[in-house]
């Protein structure tokens, strides 16, 4: 019992420094954790936007860019992929599905992303189920048809049956720089036929289309002489691979060679 009293008569002369350092302590410990905890949720996030979204074949350009604008629905896209680009990559051996994905349009601040009804059919893993899964209607099946985000379908009341004009850009309300282009949009309203159900994803924030629907809009758009896209492009173009890692390094070397990333 002496030296217990000894260490306890020292621990209470000095109980503001021992107090202190129990403190720093408990912070240390508090920071640990919660720093723990943060990076778990980020990447469950990141897990969660990732969803489908494998290999993807862009443009040449910012390989974050393409990201954010394609997988996060942010920002603007690098650019155009020309369609020979896509059909070379979905004749490739390595490759079990090449996905078009279309951007450029908007309804209401929501992306309008033309693709094919493979995409609304992608998984995260073989065995798992498939990613997307229709709560009301049906897949879009020809041009002009529409399938919305569960956001999008909350915030604009968007139904099955109802209609809705596109606008080119990001930007709604702001001029249309062809006039053309502008009247294109106008005079190709927009079926929706379908909403998803919720993902806790960005992919919740989109409206998913036919990319025939692209095409035939831009198909009067003016291209730059020489430009190797033309109308019927795509923004970029996912890969569900055959065997991963081993086909995606294939894909890389013989299917894009140096054209795209």
């Amino acid at each position: 019992m002496g030296d217990l009293s000894i260490a306890w008569r020292q621990v209470s002369a000095r109980s503001i420094t021992h107090g202190l350092t129990i403190l720093a302590i408990g912070f240390a410990l508090a920071l640990a954790v919660a720093t723990t905890l943060l990076s778990s949720g980020v990447q469950a996030g990141i897990d969660r936007a990732a969803g489908p979204f494998g290999l993807l074949v862009g443009a040449k350009g910012n390989a974050q860019q393409l990201v954010l604008s394609t997988v996060l629905l942010q920002g603007a896209p690098v650019g155009n992929v020309a369609r020979a680009t896509l059909d070379r990559v979905a004749k490739h051996p390595g490759v079990t599905t090449a996905i078009p994905l279309a951007l450029g349009d908007s309804y209401q601040r929501s992306r309008i992303i033309g693709t094919t009804p493979a995409f609304l059919e992608t998984r995260t893993r073989p065995a798992a189920p498939a990613y997307f899964r229709i709560t009301e209607g049906r897949v879009f099946a020809k041009p002009f048809e529409a399938v919305l985000g569960s956001a999008v379908a909350r915030r604009t009341g968007l139904k099955p049956g109802d209609t809705f004009r596109a606008e080119h850009g990001d930007e709604p309300g702001l001029p249309d720089e062809d006039e053309d282009e502008g009247d294109a949009h106008a005079s190709h309203p927009y079926t929706v036929v379908g909403t998803l159900a919720e993902t806790r994803s960005p992919a919740d924030l989109g409206i998913y289309v036919a990319i025939e629907s692209y095409w035939e809009i831009h198909a009067g758009q003016h291209f730059t002489p020489g430009d190797p896209t033309g109308p019927d492009a795509v923004t970029a173009i996912l890969i569900v691979p055959r065997a991963f890692p081993a086909d995606v390094f294939r894909i890389q070397q013989q299917a894009l060679r140096s054209e795209e990333h």
